[in-house]
């Protein structure tokens, strides 16, 4: 063989090694080495009988012996290959294969691999990404849903040792680093019916009574898990609730506390105090420039013209939760500084507490009795038909558990003085939650704007009905003000028509018009933590370019 002949044959013999090498890894599944190596949920296909997976099974085999082999089927959930299981199989524990018989549930057992100190921790859910915290929704119940905006304090937990040199099994206590209570699991009680159980929640400040009560106790596993005592449950992040945090099972069975599955896996980040107390700092002085702010806005607010028309700020009220007893009686009080002039008038059912009436009373308040036939949540309805009575000549509609405030008030101003006589409707968006066309309590109008709203209203027939109101405006009122409303919007000005941008700086703090408060008149901090906070509107919708906020 000549010289280039044996050149050829050998380039030509490594070209079929090389095909051969591809097609091995192209024909081979492949094992990640990026899966983690902590137990993922299975998928389960629902079968009838156990007799008739292990036939499926068996043919499986028959037809695939080649690929079975090599797939390692029968490691299943131990190998995250192919976690393919009857439904009879499944027990709960996520450890079991295809040569395995049902075995019952298995207790958690805490790790004797922990962390166990003094200080401060973050907590990340390596579902979302997002931190634990305490301000998920109303309830002030444990969410994930904190950002890396949110400030250090108010996703941070101190960690309050058991025993001083944590001699106690690793168990500590957490605590949120703006409230004095210790975090502790609600226990579920058989039979019952609970609203929060599983549920963490901040409960006693005592230290000698969340050292004898093991729901105040919990274990951070050094492989990122966080076991509470009392339940023996991990604490588990459940996203079709709005990634809310609960104690039991993200499998169908959620009776069953969270084992060391995918939702309860967690980042731990130390932190070090200096930090969350500079966090703490810096948030004082954010509140004291709003502060400052608003007073500034305040003395504007007295200087503004005075006007002969009869102005009314309309709210509905129903119930006696004090969420919205609270927020009636604080803005017939806010009325005065900040819409001067302006009466307050509220649609009460007839369960509103006599003493929340006598407040709203001597506040100056008009009261409007809503009929006990008319629905018990219509107060959100009525609170429309202002817009039907023709004593008033200008009026805004307001939610009871928002509050009245300066940059709502110098909106309206505008709208009065620049757009009223074109624009007899005016509407607010300074959320992004309130991109729709309208929202209940952010709109207002003049005399004769809405001339058939009262028949409008008694026609509508589903007015009990969850976002009724809104479904009410969209279908019935938008259609006939669209050309004809002005609208001040921070987040979807170019989405609708006839929009201007807010006339002032958002503060701060990040409230906007529409925030929602608790009974304690405290901000629903979720709102803006995990929608606006650190968020830049766009620059459409500013009325200066450097308001990247709004």
């Amino acid at each position: 063989m000549k010289l280039p002949d044996l050149e050829n044959g050998i380039l030509i013999v490594l070209l079929i090694v090389l095909i051969a090498i591809n097609l091995v890894y192209i024909v081979k599944p492949l094992r990640s080495k990026a899966i983690s190596s902590r137990k993922l949920p299975s998928i389960i296909i629902p079968d009838d009988t156990t007799e008739e997976f292990d036939r499926f099974i068996s043919e499986f085999k028959e037809a695939n012996v080649a690929t079975y082999t090599s797939n390692s089927w029968s490691s299943g959930a131990n190998q995250h290959v192919d976690d393919i299981f009857s439904v009879a199989y499944e027990k709960g524990n996520g450890k079991f294969s295809l040569n395995d018989q049902p075995e019952e549930y298995k207790p958690n057992v805490p790790s004797d691999k922990y962390i166990c100190q003094s200080g401060w921790v973050a907590i990340r859910s390596e579902m979302n990404y997002k931190y634990l915290w305490m301000h998920t929704g109303d309830s002030m119940w444990m969410g994930a849903t904190a950002t890396i905006d949110t400030p250090l304090h108010r996703k941070a937990f101190e960690l309050v040792p058991l025993s001083e040199n944590c001699t106690e099994g690793g168990w500590v206590r957490l605590r949120e680093g703006d409230r004095k209570g210790f975090l502790y699991m609600v226990i579920p009680t058989p039979g019952a019916v609970q609203t929060d159980e599983w549920v963490v929640k901040s409960g006693t400040d005592d230290l000698t009574i969340s050292a004898n009560d093991t729901r105040y106790h919990f274990l951070l596993e050094e492989d990122g898990f966080l076991l509470n005592r009392g339940n023996m449950a991990f604490i588990n992040v459940i996203p079709e609730a709005e990634y809310a945090v609960r104690g039991h099972s993200g499998d169908w069975d959620r009776s069953k506390p969270a084992m060391r599955e995918y939702g309860a896996m967690v980042h731990f980040q130390i932190i070090s105090d200096s930090f969350v107390q500079d966090a703490i700092e810096k948030e004082k002085k954010e509140q004291k420039e709003a502060d400052d702010e608003d007073k500034l806005y305040i003395e504007k607010i007295k200087s503004l013209p005075s006007s002969h028309e009869k102005r009314v700020i309309s709210f509905g009220l129903y119930g006696a939760k004090e969420k919205y007893t609270t927020g009636a009686v604080r803005n017939a009080e806010l009325a005065k500084t900040y819409f001067p002039g302006w009466v307050c008038r509220y649609y009460v059912t007839g369960d509103v507490p006599s003493g929340v009436i006598s407040q709203l009373k001597l506040l100056g308040a008009e009261i409007e009795s809503i009929p006990a036939d008319m629905g018990y949540s219509s107060g959100m309805f009525w609170r429309f038909l202002v817009a039907a009575d023709n004593t008033v000549d200008r009026y805004i509609i307001r939610d009871v558990d928002s509050r009245l405030n300066y940059r709502d008030r110098m909106a309206v101003e505008e709208w009065i003085q620049d757009y009223s006589s074109k624009y007899p409707i005016h509407i607010l968006r300074d959320h992004i939650n309130h991109c729709i066309v309208m929202n209940g309590g952010m709109w207002g109008g003049v005399k004769g704007a809405l001339p058939t709203i009262k028949e409008d209203v008694m026609a509508w027939s589903s007015r009990d009905e969850y976002m009724a109101d809104l479904h009410f405006l969209e279908n019935v009122v938008w259609p006939k003000i669209k050309e004809k409303q002005v609208a001040h919007d921070s987040y979807c000005c170019d989405r609708y028509p006839n929009t201007k941008p807010f006339p002032t700086r958002r503060p701060y703090t990040y409230q906007h018009v529409g925030q929602v408060f608790d009974s304690e008149d405290n901000p629903r901090l979720m709102d803006i933590d995990s929608y606006i906070r650190g968020v830049p509107i766009p620059q459409s919708c500013r009325k200066e370019n450097d308001w990247i906020f709004g």
